[in-house]
């Protein structure tokens, strides 16, 4: 039974709560509370608990909305006090997180894990460093983002991609430059001239010729002097090489917020054990207090029963809590390449520090002059176009020029030299539809450019809007 008692002045509304905030009690509390609270007047509220004995969820929940909307809460037993100061942590939480969300939105500005192609990779894995020790390892922070940078999978695949993009810029550019070839070569040769219609003939020459050898030495250079299609193809390549070094570039970013979240998280895991550990020696003083109660003949067995359950559920928390922390460092270890079963500790606290968030414009415009994924994706689409240049590039004449130098001669010392010059345009007329296949499929990969180009803009204004709107 709730009794409920409501005075009002100019200055002030009372409330006199006596007996058990609990199950239908609740509603008739909060149906006065809405009949008669008005949120419009500047007045104190108060809201007196000195005669509650019992609060349960619902009861809880209740309180927390009058404190939402301005009530004053005067307290009188240990229990009611220790149901208010649960409030109060909450709250004060709910305030840590909103922080802990602007923080959020700094951190994505600097080293969002959405980029188009790098944030397809996974940075969650490692290859194992090596074998596990018996020695515990003292596990810092810069420790552990350098073997996340040198051990990541995402990271090594990363690299070898702007090691494949750099080969193909190569060989994109030796198609502008002059090819350049020597040889030697010593020849033994026997002729059939019956091959060549001059068998019977009545010219004195034998119808077998040799065996005969002879030597040379030969030095040959073939040059491109104008070919749109090869020069915008080259553009296209080493523009590419640019953005997969901007995406190794976020990809390296990506690995380091992976490390350091999974590092904050393992100190979160943690304090919450530490946390959990006082709620248990708090509900385990309440439970012998109220055991020592029932024994006295003081209070009744319900109350014993209601803070053995507490006591309970907070030991189950503490064993969620310690599993939590088992699986933080398991993910730690396996981003860095730590050998499974190798045992660390963590060497860095980093204790808890105020920041000074960013304005959402100001975030914008960092985001948008120095995120790599998104420098990448506009190089990615600068490339794109470039190829559908090259691909229509095709259909113009090219000019080229080749040529040879040789010594030839039964010997080195009998020889004579003897030389090829060749300069020309080549114009292609007809091709079966090569041209036109190249041009479609160079379109359709523009397209395909532009897109994850709109999604990381928009994208990256969700991601930090998001965590805003969810506290």
């Amino acid at each position: 039974m709730l009794k409920i008692s409501f005075s009002e002045t100019p200055a002030e509304e009372k409330w006199i709560l006596e007996g058990r905030l609990s199950g239908a009690w609740v509603r008739e509390l909060r149906a006065s509370w809405k009949k008669n609270h008005q949120t419009g007047k500047k007045r104190a509220c108060i809201v007196d608990l000195n005669e509650v004995t019992f609060i349960d969820k619902t009861g809880e929940s209740l309180l927390r909305e009058l404190r939402d909307e301005g009530a004053q809460f005067i307290l009188g037993g240990c229990y009611v006090r220790h149901i208010v100061d649960r409030l109060k942590a909450r709250r004060k939480r709910k305030i840590s997180n909103l922080l802990a969300s602007f923080l959020v939105v700094f951190v994505l500005v600097l080293f969002d894990t959405t980029a188009t192609e790098a944030q397809s990779t996974n940075t969650s894995g490692s290859v194992p460093s090596g074998p596990a020790t018996d020695q515990v390892v003292q596990l810092t922070l810069r420790d552990a983002i350098k073997m996340a940078l040198r051990y990541n999978l995402g990271a090594i695949e990363s690299g070898q991609n702007a090691q494949i993009a750099r080969g193909q810029r190569l060989l994109a550019l030796s198609n502008l430059l002059p090819q350049v070839s020597a040889g030697v070569s010593e020849n033994v040769e026997q002729v059939n001239l019956a091959t060549f219609g001059l068998n019977g003939l009545k010219t004195g020459i034998p119808t077998v010729v040799g065996p005969f050898s002879y030597g040379s030495v030969d030095a040959s250079v073939s040059q491109t002097l104008f070919s749109y299609e090869s020069i915008q193809r080259f553009r296209a390549a080493r523009t590419a090489e640019q953005a997969a070094q901007l995406s190794y570039q976020d990809i390296l970013d990506v690995v380091t917020l992976t490390v350091g979240n999974a590092y904050l998280r393992i100190i979160e895991a943690d304090s919450r054990i530490k946390a959990q550990e006082a709620q248990v020696q708090n509900a385990r003083a309440l439970y012998d207090r109220a055991a020592d109660q029932v024994q006295a003949g003081t209070a009744p067995r319900i109350d014993a029963t209601r803070t053995e359950v507490q006591l309970h559920t907070e030991e189950y928390n503490l064993t969620t809590a310690r599993k939590n922390f088992a699986l933080a460092k398991l993910a730690l270890g396996r981003a860095i390449g730590l050998p499974l079963g190798q045992e660390f500790e963590l060497a860095d606290t980093l204790p808890y520090s105020d920041i000074t968030p960013l304005s959402v414009d100001d975030a914008l415009q960092i985001a948008f002059k120095s995120r790599s994924d998104f420098r990448s994706a506009l190089d990615s689409q600068k490339s794109a176009a470039q190829t559908l240049s090259a691909a229509k590039g095709e259909r113009y004449p090219t000019v080229a020029v080749n040529g040879s130098y040789g010594d030839i001669g039964p010997t080195f010392g009998n020889s004579h030299g003897d030389f090829t010059f060749q300069a020309g345009i080549k114009v292609p007329l007809f091709t079966g539809g090569r041209i036109k296949g190249d041009i479609t499929q160079a379109e359709a990969e523009l397209r395909q450019k532009k897109r994850p180009k709109r999604k990381t803009s928009a994208g990256r204004l969700t991601r930090i809007f998001a965590p805003l709107f969810s506290i």
